[in-house]
């Protein structure tokens, strides 16, 4: 016998079948109705549900954007559901049936359970393929806000965030856009890291370049981060100086700013910019002031 003879023998003797192990794996229609039926079989030791992931996938059924992609949801031996609740609950309340995978009879060691979804999670760079991704994917998130009128701008990564936006919503978003939003990003690198908020002035530099784009304002914001980043020969009455001086001072004083804070004081310093307002400081206290304004925006 020939040595490929060998090992393809040795190969299939090491086979099992799903049938020797007592699994079955079948294509389901899952209907609202199934789904609430099968979150009944949930264990105590499964994770608790995160609200805002299961509104991201329910809205991407909804909309018809839940794509049959071989994801499965699993059950074990006993038929506790140990993989899937996140999903029935969104198919749950989407009023929608969709197909799934369904795999049933696995283990019920506690330890399988623990193995399930420790795989990398998809980030929307992931999917942009192009230099940059993850600040491209914070000025889509920024912009699905504005776009969809959540705005002032809120953290959507978690701590405490109200809604989720569907990863496929984000790429289609700024597909049109990638190479425009990679060269503004490499343009303001110096700018947003500076500032700890890459994202952010790579949006405000896309909004007055693409949606609001009156005269002279998308070189006056390039002008402003400019100087926000160098720093050099700046006018103590120069809002970029005041914002820099502002990040200064926090930092001496070992003082930690939130997300929103330092997003409120970029666009604040901005509007003075734009406006060609002298100021020596700028200055901005949550529930204190509304968020600064972005010119162009209107609510309703």
């Amino acid at each position: 016998m020939s040595k490929e003879s060998k090992e393809s023998k040795t190969s299939q003797e090491r086979k099992l079948t799903l049938q020797e192990l007592g699994i079955t794996v079948e294509l389901e229609m899952i209907s609202p109705e199934d789904a609430i039926a099968a979150l009944s079989a949930v264990p105590e030791f499964q994770r608790k549900v995160a609200k805002t992931h299961v509104e991201k996938i329910a809205k991407a059924v909804r909309t018809d954007n839940w794509k049959f992609n071989g994801a499965t949801i699993v059950y074990d031996k006993l038929g506790n559901l140990i993989d899937g609740q996140h999903r029935l609950q969104a198919i749950a309340i989407s009023a929608k049936t969709v197909p799934s995978l369904v795999v049933r009879g696995i283990d019920t060691d506690i330890k399988v359970f623990e193995t399930i979804d420790d795989a990398k999670a998809r980030r929307v760079q992931d999917f942009l393929h192009v230099k940059n991704g993850a600040t491209v994917g914070g000025v889509a998130r920024l912009y699905h806000q504005l776009l969809h009128k959540q705005w002032p701008p809120v953290n959507l990564a978690g701590g405490g965030a109200k809604f989720a936006i569907p990863t496929v919503e984000l790429v289609e978003l700024v597909k049109p856009h990638l190479e425009y939003l990679s060269n503004l990003s490499a343009e303001f690198y110096a700018a947003g890291r500076f500032l700890n908020q890459p994202s952010f002035v790579t949006f405000l530099a896309f909004y007055f370049g693409r949606i609001y784009t009156v005269e002279h304002l998308e070189q006056k914001v390039a002008e402003f981060f400019a100087k926000c980043a160098d720093g050099a020969n700046l006018d103590s009455n120069d809002p970029a100086f005041a914002l820099r001086k502002r990040y200064f001072t926090y930092k001496s004083e070992n003082v930690e700013i939130t997300r929103t804070a330092k997003q409120a004081l970029i666009l604040k310093a901005l509007n003075h910019y734009l406006d060609d307002n002298k100021i020596q400081m700028v200055r901005w206290e949550s529930g204190r002031e509304p968020f600064p304004v972005l010119r162009g925006y209107k609510e309703n």
